[in-house]
């Protein structure tokens, strides 16, 4: 079987290539049923990736509809290169649909999100004229021509599932679900890396880390108030900081936490999970919407990979149910400005409880499961 992998992101931008579909297609192309497996993106300088398991072939962004041409002339040009277009993207759906009507190929639509819906949330605030969101609103009108047109779906939580089949009356049947993954922590022998929690003698205190960026969906107020009433509700609490932009993020919290109380660091996701598992909790909040509530947030993933337990609020796909089912953390329902009876359950982890989370979410959420379940679905396309 030939696969031709086909995403809007990026070499140049998109640093979840890496993280997530690098990864995964090197483990789907040295599979025995796997004759090849092509990677498409779109560049803007045509920079491509140099595998060996894997063939990588940019095409040249200049424009979205001109972009869509070039790929229409590839698929069509390639014809004999692929027997499955797997799509991780909305746009080039119209013209993978256009491809598998003519010639008879498999098509799997692998959106990761809403897109359409996104977009509307983001601009949700601009006048109603933002050219994006009149894209986006036509998108919405066509979105259940591309789920139905597809021959498998896949959705990265159940409640995404449960809401296109509702919403659109997608065959159940040719939806599967297939979460985000992550990796456990893996420190080599020549690593360099030094323990953030024993050069700040925190051996004895119990270490909240928060993961992510200060945009506003990912609710960094309220992460940063749950955080100011630790460090006033006891001494015992201590937080840890990573993203990007390492001095923003310190100009931020330094309005509601002391910085003898915070680590800040800046890791490459290779290096963040080693990191986190210094941890003993990782916070994840973000507002009610259909965005979210779909969801399957990566940081969950690293999280529980790295043996950390979870805080989250009750609007992140099944993030909720999974931190009930598994005890692996607490679910903060109403209220985040008051959390006095989660913090009193709080207390330091022991190596062999992170052990016991990190070995449990590496079997949910590994790419060992991602790569499983994917091949599955290939082969239910023979």
């Amino acid at each position: 079987m030939k696969i031709l992998y086909l995403t809007m992101e990026s070499v140049e931008t998109d640093p979840i290539l890496n993280s997530q579909v690098i990864p995964l297609l090197e483990k789907i192309s040295m599979d025995v049923l796997i004759d090849t497996v092509t990677l498409v993106t779109f560049e803007t300088n045509g920079i491509e990736i140099s595998n060996n398991t894997f063939n990588h072939k940019p095409i040249i962004k200049k424009g979205k509809i001109n972009s869509q041409i070039q790929l229409l002339k590839f698929l069509l040009l390639n014809r004999k290169g692929y027997d499955v277009i797997h799509v991780r993207s909305y746009m080039p759906m119209f013209i993978s649909i256009i491809v598998k009507k003519i010639l008879n190929k498999r098509l799997v639509f692998d959106p990761r999100g809403l897109f359409a819906d996104e977009v509307l949330y983001d601009y949700k605030a601009t006048s109603f004229f933002n050219v994006k969101k009149y894209l986006a609103k036509t998108i919405k009108l066509v979105e259940p021509y591309l789920y139905n047109q597809s021959d498998s779906v896949v959705l990265v939580s159940n409640f995404f599932k449960d809401y296109i089949v509702d919403k659109y009356h997608v065959n159940r049947d040719k939806c599967f679900v297939i979460p985000t993954f992550s990796v456990p922590p893996h420190r080599n022998n020549n690593d360099q890396y030094v323990s953030f929690r024993s050069t700040n003698k925190w051996e004895d205190k119990i270490v909240i880390c928060y993961s992510g960026s200060l945009e506003k969906w990912q609710q960094i107020d309220e992460i940063l108030h749950f955080c100011k009433y630790a460090s006033t509700y006891s001494n015992k609490f201590r937080f840890c900081f990573f993203s990007k932009d390492i001095s923003a993020i310190k100009e931020k919290v330094s309005n509601y936490i002391p910085s003898s109380l915070c680590f800040f660091g800046s890791f490459v996701p290779a290096e963040l999970t080693m990191a986190l598992s210094e941890g003993d909790y990782g916070l994840l909040f973000r507002d009610k919407s259909i965005v979210n509530q779909v969801a399957a947030p990566i940081k969950f993933k690293d999280y529980l990979c790295s043996g950390l337990e979870v805080i989250v609020n009750q609007n992140i796909g099944d993030c909720a149910e999974v931190l009930n089912d598994t005890g692996f953390g607490f679910v903060i329902d109403g209220d985040l400005t008051q959390p006095s009876v989660i913090l009193d359950k709080m207390s330091l982890r022991s190596l062999e409880r992170k052990n016991e989370i990190s070995k449990v979410a590496t079997k949910n959420y590994g790419l060992q499961t991602s790569f499983e379940s994917y091949l599955s679905i290939y082969k239910g396309l023979l």
